[in-house]
């Protein structure tokens, strides 16, 4: 790759109860694509943390690594003429939310294993996919694409806290969620499409309603997750399974 144009800008915040330090934004550019790299430590945070990402179009991936001092790593790769029209995109942490706002592009967002985190993501046009494994430590969760995909894994080991409910939106396009349910957790899931189809794989979930189902035990279960995935126009796939 031949490198263009190199900065390193060295930012510090300060915030009551925010992280310590962060680290510098770099970016460098080819012909074709301008990248960018921001990241922060834990320092004095505590959770829960909020993730608020905006996207015009383009991608979001966010996924989590076993790294209890990374708060936030996020790269984001854009296309040179976008970023000469529409100006880089911005991330920034303060009052416990992390912001992350681009015009177009791949936002690739890694979050420690130390926070428990609150995911906020909104797409345009295009794609956002949730790789929740066993590193991550999870609230609330809220996705919506106005036209593309969501594609969310839910590992059977997430650290849930608290009663959680996870939305997910598409207005045109599809919504595929892979769920594994641990023994012992109460968890639901409720798809819903005004025109299209559902399509749900399970053999260990019981069902309860016209695309309604729940794990055995769900009533009684002293810690719930919902899980609600809403299409305007196109494809609910499902996939419930449990350990």
């Amino acid at each position: 790759m031949v490198v263009c144009i190199v900065a390193v800008i060295a930012l510090v915040a300060v915030t009551a109860g925010a992280m310590s330090y962060l680290r510098p934004w770099i970016w460098s550019t080819d012909s074709s694509k301008v990248y960018f790299h921001y990241d922060a430590l834990v320092g004095t945070t505590t959770g829960p943390v909020t993730l608020n990402a905006d996207l015009g179009a383009g991608s979001i991936i966010v996924r989590f690594e076993d790294n209890a001092s990374l708060l936030y790593r996020v790269d984001v790769a854009m296309n040179n003429r976008t970023y000469q029209s529409d100006g880089p995109p911005t991330v920034a942490f303060a009052s416990g939310v992390i912001t992350v706002t681009c015009s177009a592009g791949v936002v690739n967002v890694t979050l420690g294993s130390g926070i428990t985190y609150v995911l906020h993501a909104v797409v345009d046009s295009g794609s956002i996919g949730l790789n929740a494994n066993d590193y991550a430590s999870l609230k609330d969760v809220l996705l919506t694409v106005k036209a593309g995909t969501i594609n969310v894994l839910m590992d059977s080991a997430i650290d849930f806290v608290g009663n959680c409910t996870w939305n997910l939106n598409v207005s045109a396009g599809t919504a595929t969620v892979v769920v594994v349910a641990p023994i012992g957790l109460g968890m639901s899931f409720d798809g819903q499409v005004v025109t299209g189809t559902v399509d749900v794989q399970t053999s260990e979930w019981i069902h309860v309603g016209l695309h309604h189902y729940q794990t055995p035990g769900y009533a009684t279960a002293s810690q719930t997750v919902e899980i609600s995935a809403s299409v305007t126009t196109g494809t609910i796939n499902a996939y419930l399974l449990r350990v």
